[in-house]
């Protein structure tokens, strides 16, 4: 057995700092991207389709509470993560709906719910996979969208 040189391990170590710098430096990137993209998209919504904006943000919360389901099917989960996946998903598309039926509050709602779970999947807590800039992404999307629509119904 070939002992490894101190200047390898130097080495492996200034890779494993580049490579955590470099998903971290993605991760920022995906939250700025999400930013933008609710900025740009609440806006566009809200000034191209301001009679349905309220119509369209909770057509959109719905196809949100399915990203997860979508990535899900494509992986062996446990019964527990798949439920858990489920009942979010029901909850998020139960607010979508009472956002149209009820109060534009529920779509701030479910958006913050959404935003919740998509960083409790970039903290690995939940364990369905999914690209590793996506999360960051969508809970700052779905945390800026709530919070205009918040703005929005005072």
């Amino acid at each position: 057995m070939q002992a490894t040189a101190p200047s390898e391990l130097a080495h492996c170590g200034r890779d494993i700092a580049s490579r955590r710098n470099s998903i971290t430096h993605v991760k920022v990137r995906a939250a700025f991207l999400g930013l933008v993209a609710a900025l740009v998209g609440v806006l566009g919504i809200h000034l191209s389709f301001s009679a349905y904006s309220r119509l369209v943000l909770a057509l959109f919360l719905s196809l949100t509470a399915c990203v997860y389901l979508g990535a899900l099917l494509a992986q062996a989960q446990s019964s527990s993560t798949w439920a858990a996946e489920l009942a979010v998903a029901a909850v998020v598309f139960g607010c979508s709906l009472l956002g149209i039926s009820a109060s534009p509050v529920w779509l701030a709602f479910g958006y913050g719910i959404h935003g919740g779970w998509d960083w409790l999947h970039e903290t690995r807590t939940v364990q369905t996979r999914v690209a590793g800039w996506f999360p960051p992404l969508c809970a700052t999307f779905d945390l800026v969208v709530g919070a205009f629509i918040l703005g929005w119904v005072r």
